[in-house]
């Protein structure tokens, strides 16, 4: 009872935040990969399912084998790191490999993301700050639907723990505060690339506030460590694959040197209006504007630095978020939850002006009442796009319920070497079916069926009969409104 009477109320408030964040990401959380982007669920739950198959054979690479196969036939997807799905393999040996322990793991790691706002508004700031940011978070569509989606929210989570941790080692020069900074500045490094771009963020937020002469070795260590993981990491991929041409395709297709600035920026800013709301968009421009008046105004960049760092730092962590997107501007439009990388700018910029406007009411207490109903009605207006758009990231499907349920009848039917082919292309790499069959789909030309090196292929998806040269059955279920033939028992 001790305890809980030392708890304060901003404490209890915010533990009040948490559990309301709990409870509304939970919703659906049982629900088949069937919805908008759930192929990454089904993708990453694959390599999870891997990592417990296979161990140390995995060679700390993604394995991408959807089937049960030998160390020799893994086939590796070497776009990303590996590190990133351990935790997923873990909830997976503790709980299974179903959707509610997959989705457990970024909803766990996105709790953690609220609580290191609130600590970052309040070390930047004040509390109420800090407090109001994690407040924010929990309201806006992109964190309670694309938070309990791997990968990015584990990614995000270790990112913002390294710049607390620095930002607590600047001002308290703690070698805890440090190790801890190094720490999950590494493992964010080992998880995936996003992390790279927070370099350019601390090593200028470095050079602001530190003498370069005096503490020569931090920038050494900053910028030679992500170099010595980025080395390490690419010849993992090329002694596994032999060559590095699969990354480089895939890096310079999310480069999206085809794509023009100005329908990048039309479909961006479409996005971010839907992950983010109109309202909290409105409000991070009038930080900016109120950032910049500020600024213009002070005498020096001494004042700016020691009056507006906590301003100063949001600035950097916009441009974090900010280059990540515009560097990789294909992948984002693809990708719409790669946005969440400016999720914490966004909400810390919006609870920092909603603050300081709360306070310039104080001050004008002929206008208090007039200023508090356009507050509400604004708060009314985000509650209400947010939950517009949530409702429309839920109402999207890519798959049926029923697909699910082919998908795990297949897995139940069919033995461990037997094949599933199709002469549909778009059933190809389906993630979402592959994590349900545990079978890669292969795909097939007329003709092929009767070639003596095909006589494993079990089902025939298609809605296609010359495919078959010859009469079988037809399975009850169907897989996204195509006929399962069963090539086990023809005549």
């Amino acid at each position: 009872m001790r305890v809980i009477k030392k708890i304060d109320k901003t404490t209890w408030l915010l533990l009040a935040v948490a559990a309301i964040f709990i409870l509304l990401s939970s919703y659906q959380i049982n629900r088949p990969f069937i919805g908008y982007h759930d192929f990454n669920n089904g993708f990453w739950g694959t390599f999870a399912k891997n990592n417990i198959r296979y161990g140390l054979q995995t060679h700390f690479a993604l394995v991408a084998n959807p089937e049960i196969t030998s160390p020799q036939n893994l086939s590796y997807y070497l776009n990303h790191p590996w590190l990133t799905s351990l935790p997923l393999s873990i909830s997976y040996l503790l709980f299974g490999a179903n959707e509610i322990s997959t989705r457990l793991v970024p909803l766990a790691f996105s709790l953690g993301t609220l609580f290191l706002i609130y600590l970052l508004g309040k070390k930047l700031f004040n509390r109420g700050t800090g407090l109001l940011a994690a407040s924010l978070y929990t309201l806006l569509p992109i964190d309670l639907y694309f938070g309990k989606m791997m990968y990015d929210p584990l990614v995000l989570f270790f990112i913002l723990l390294a710049l607390f941790f620095y930002l607590d080692w600047q001002k308290t020069k703690q070698n805890r505060s440090e190790l801890f900074f190094w720490l999950s500045l590494i493992i964010s490094l080992l998880m995936d690339w996003p992390a790279y771009f927070v370099i350019p963020v601390i090593f200028l937020h470095f050079l602001i506030y530190n003498k370069i002469k005096n503490n020569f070795g931090f920038p050494i260590k900053l910028l030679g460590l992500p170099l010595v993981i980025l080395v390490a990491t690419l010849a993992n991929f090329y002694f596994l694959a032999q060559s590095l041409d699969y990354l480089w395709q895939a890096f310079a297709f999310r480069l999206g040197n085809n794509l023009t600035w100005l329908n990048f920026l039309d479909s961006y800013f479409t996005e971010a209006t839907n992950n983010f709301t109109t309202i909290i968009l409105i409000a991070t421009l009038h930080w900016f504007i109120f950032f910049s008046i500020n600024a213009l105004k002070s005498k020096s960049w001494s004042q700016i630095k020691n009056e507006y760092s906590g301003d100063l730092f949001l600035l950097l962590l916009l441009l974090f978020g900010v280059s990540y997107n515009l560097v990789f501007k294909s992948y984002v439009l693809i990708h719409q939850f790669l946005q969440i990388y400016l999720v914490p700018f966004v909400v810390l910029a919006t609870a920092r002006i909603i603050y300081w406007l709360l306070g310039q009411i104080k001050k004008m207490p002929h206008y208090k009442n007039l200023y508090l109903v356009l507050i509400s009605l604004a708060l009314i207006l985000f509650l209400s796009q947010s939950y517009g758009e949530l409702s429309k990231l839920y109402q999207h499907k890519n798959l049926t319920a029923q697909d699910i349920k082919t998908a795990k009848l297949i897995n139940q039917e069919l033995k461990t070497d037997q094949i599933i082919a199709t002469d549909v292309k778009k059933l190809i790499n389906l993630q979402e079916i592959n994590f349900y069959t545990e079978r890669r789909i292969q795909l097939i030309e007329p003709g092929e069926l009767d070639q003596p090196n095909n006589d494993k292929i079990a089902l025939l998806i298609s809605n296609n009969p010359k495919v078959i040269n010859k009469s079988c059955p037809v399975l009850d279920q169907k897989l996204l409104n195509y006929k399962i033939y069963d090539l086990r028992n023809c005549d």
